[in-house]
């Protein structure tokens, strides 16, 4: 599990993740990986596998299919080794 705290977050469908379906884009034409994204303590995405391409200051982009929602800085990366 990756997990992704953003700041300067900039919405454009602000109310879209909430049903699912979501992707992040963490680098210029990379993978789209499946994840949620939760707003209670600021903008953190989670991913269910492990990122290894992530650095602070790197610009986050979710989708929702082929429409951008929005993004973000990344602010900090983690990960979360549940087994």
């Amino acid at each position: 599990v990756s997990i992704i705290t953003l700041r300067d977050v900039h919405w454009i469908f602000d109310t879209a993740f909430e049903s699912g379906g979501i992707s992040v884009e963490v680098r210029y034409r990379g993978l789209a990986i499946p994840c949620r994204v939760t707003e209670e303590m600021g903008t953190v995405v989670v991913t269910p596998e492990e990122l290894c391409v992530v650095a602070s200051g790197q610009a986050a982009v979710l989708y929702k299919e082929d429409v951008c929602l929005g993004g973000g800085i990344v602010q900090s990366w983690a990960q979360d080794r549940i087994q």
